[in-house]
């Protein structure tokens, strides 16, 4: 079992302990908010140890269980707090009796100058949470065929995406539409069923099928949103037009 300790019921902490309700984890909270950690510690199973009291002060090395194996840090928009903890989670990872036993330090950031810092006392991880609600929601505005996406990691340009095959695309093979749009199709869905595997390059695309693919963030825009396709359009017909006037100024 995964042991967790969160410091900061910031909203990024109190979301983080929704989302692990069902997980198989031992959770500890450390928040001086006495009535929030109550609200958790009554509603949540999972919760082992919740501790009321301020993680500031060399206190750390007493508050947190030894077999932890991850720590998250969400002060809200207390920065210095922040910045304060991180450091004495990084130093107490480094002593005779934790040798290591962090495997990660989690920080949440308020903006890029605060994660830097945080980053340079001792986080391994940095969370920037609006920007990456951001990215997750932004694509899925500009276009009506993408329906979640998901960015791999924070310093990479990949992501995951379902998608919505176009009526123009019905029937390509799973093979032909990597090759078009150097997207991977690896699972499809009709009807809101469970997805399936897609195993065989020779897979047949159906138009409104849903689809999982992997790829670059840029190749996923430039399939799902419509100011792509018109664009290509705009260009094809560029194009012919082009040709025409070549082949009658040749006569």
């Amino acid at each position: 079992m995964v042991s967790i300790v969160i410091i900061g019921l910031g909203a990024f902490g109190q979301s983080l302990v929704k989302q692990m309700k069902d997980e198989d984890v031992e959770l500890s909270i450390i928040d001086k908010d006495a009535t929030l950690v109550e609200k958790y510690r009554d509603s949540y199973s999972i919760i082992g140890d919740c501790l009321i009291t301020d993680a500031i002060g060399g206190n750390l090395a007493k508050l947190i269980p030894e077999d932890i194996d991850y720590a998250i840090v969400d002060i809200g928009g207390a920065i210095e707090s922040s910045v304060l903890i991180v450091n004495e989670l990084k130093k107490l990872n480094e002593s005779e009796s934790r040798k290591d036993k962090f495997k990660k330090i989690f920080a949440v950031a308020s903006s890029r100058e605060h994660g830097e810092i945080l980053a340079a006392v001792g986080a391994t991880d940095v969370i920037y949470p609006d920007e990456e609600a951001a990215e997750r929601i932004t694509p899925r505005l500009i276009s009506s065929v993408l329906f979640n996406y998901t960015p791999i990691s924070q310093n990479s340009d990949e992501a995951l995406a379902e998608l919505e095959v176009k009526s123009e695309f019905d029937g390509i093979t799973q093979d032909a539409f990597r090759n078009r749009f150097h997207l991977n199709a690896v699972a499809c869905r009709e009807n809101e069923v469970d997805f399936r595997l897609i195993d065989d390059e020779s897979f047949v695309l159906k138009a409104n099928m849903r689809i999982l693919v992997a790829g670059l963030s840029s190749d996923i825009t430039a399939y799902s949103a419509e100011k792509q396709a018109i664009a290509d359009r705009k260009a094809n017909s560029g194009m012919l037009f082009n040709k025409i006037s070549k082949f009658f100024s040749k006569k």
